[in-house]
């Protein structure tokens, strides 16, 4: 019997991550003590029925979510309950993305500054260090069109860390976003 909620963090389908147990905790939700032991568990909200297709912002914050843990000590693995204890969890549009690699939020990026260069926008810049664009948008304050200067500096942030703070120690990227 759970008196909390037995999962790691949670995903809305705006793409908002909500603490559950929370890094450093051992989760109560993968299915049996050895799982628990050994992974974080996410939560995203869907259903089968309803809302059961993940939003493209529900995507990003799942990203975030692993990043976030990874930071704290999680490994590379990504898998679905199904993979460890015998539930139709996660359903198929959200299993499909597991399999994938979609979910993978790939290398960490520390936080910084860049220098706009001649012919980058906004898109290049949110590949080079796989940092998505509204976060960019957000800590820059930029506003729309996004039309941006050459020799222009935009604060990058961190992936998985809260914005507005700071990297803890290596995340796994350096500071040029090589690992």
């Amino acid at each position: 019997e759970y008196f909390d909620v037995a999962y790691s963090l949670a995903v809305c389908q705006h793409g908002y991550v909500y603490n559950g147990r929370g890094k450093g905790h051992q989760s109560g939700a993968n299915g049996d003590k050895q799982l628990n032991a050994n992974h974080y568990a996410v939560l995203a909200f869907l259903g089968k029925n309803g809302v059961s297709q993940p939003s493209q912002s529900q995507i990003t914050g799942i990203q975030d979510a692993i990043a976030y843990l990874r930071r704290a000590g999680a490994g590379n693995e990504i898998k679905g309950h199904r993979d460890g204890y015998s539930t139709e969890c996660p359903g198929e549009p959200l299993y499909k993305l597991v399999k994938d690699g979609t979910l993978d939020p790939g290398k960490l990026w520390n936080g910084g500054t860049h220098e706009v260069e001649p012919n980058e926008n906004l898109g290049d810049i949110s590949l080079k260090y796989n940092v998505p664009q509204r976060y960019i948008i957000d800590v820059n304050k930029l506003k729309a069109p996004y039309d941006l200067k050459v020799g222009e500096k935009l604060e990058i942030p961190a992936r998985g860390v809260p914005l507005g703070e700071k990297a803890p120690g290596n995340g796994g990227g350096g500071d040029d976003g090589s690992v």
